[in-house]
């Protein structure tokens, strides 16, 4: 078992020199990773409730850092510690950008990437992104075709439904080989065959803890089904700590 810590990446905190004193602390008393989440914006009058709680997304998430450059501030700061995504909306990316921005921060950071995906789930993020609510799962499967394929192969082409790529040379890649690890949120059945079969390890969100085990044995199943090892499978859990008096 290995433990992260989430940065102080949205709220009234987040900032440099919040950022800069946790990620050097939590690298000092030897946590594994850092992490940071995607949020685009607070609606108002949300169309689709929160999942969890009162259906409104708490207020800190009025202010958040983007991910990415945020873990690109943390590597700066830091030598051995882990830098975590949990997770990325993937639909909102392109995926060509996306390979781009995500080996630069694994080159830099000298190979310390774990990159965590989902689909997100509301519409309001979706629009303001300007990403289509529509077929997300099946862009995502595309998009994780797109990111394997500039981080493994050279020269790169591709030809899918939703994003092409002309026979080119993409630079640099990856430190870490084949690819950074890839962690992957998902409860509907589609969404974890996709975890079994592409992805190092599954990042429930919103899921009881109860119902984390027998899914997770479900997924593992799987991956075996499709010739993977199913011991090397990670699981990944979030847990929000309340300090009370």
């Amino acid at each position: 078992m290995r433990f992260g810590f989430a940065l102080p990446q949205i709220g009234s905190t987040a900032g440099p020199d919040a950022l800069v004193r946790v990620a050097k602390r939590a690298e000092n008393l030897g946590f594994d990773s850092l992490w940071v989440l995607d949020r685009i914006l607070w609606p108002v009058s949300p169309r689709a409730p929160y999942p969890i709680g009162d259906g409104f997304l708490p207020l800190q998430y009025k202010n958040v850092l983007d991910p990415v450059e945020t873990l690109m501030f943390a590597a700066a700061q830091t030598s051995r510690i882990a830098l975590a995504t949990g997770v990325l909306n993937l639909p909102w990316y392109n995926p060509v950008l996306l390979a781009r921005r995500l080996t630069t921060l694994d080159v830099l950071s000298r190979g310390r990437l774990r990159v965590g995906f989902g689909i997100g789930w509301s519409p309001d993020e979706y629009e303001a992104a300007g990403a289509p609510w529509q077929d997300r799962g099946k862009r995502a499967d595309e998009s994780i075709e797109v990111l394997k394929k500039i981080w493994t192969t050279d020269p790169v082409e591709f030809e899918g439904k939703y994003y092409r790529i002309a026979k080119s040379f993409i630079g640099p890649k990856p430190v870490q080989k084949p690819h950074p690890p890839i962690y992957m949120a998902a409860y509907m059945p589609s969404a974890m065959k996709r975890v079994a079969v592409e992805a190092n390890g599954w990042f429930p969100v919103g899921i009881p803890l109860s119902g984390v085990g027998p899914m997770f044995e479900g997924i593992k199943n799987m991956a075996k089904e499709a010739g993977r090892d199913p011991s090397a499978m990670e699981l990944i859990v979030r847990a929000n700590v309340e300090i009370h008096d």
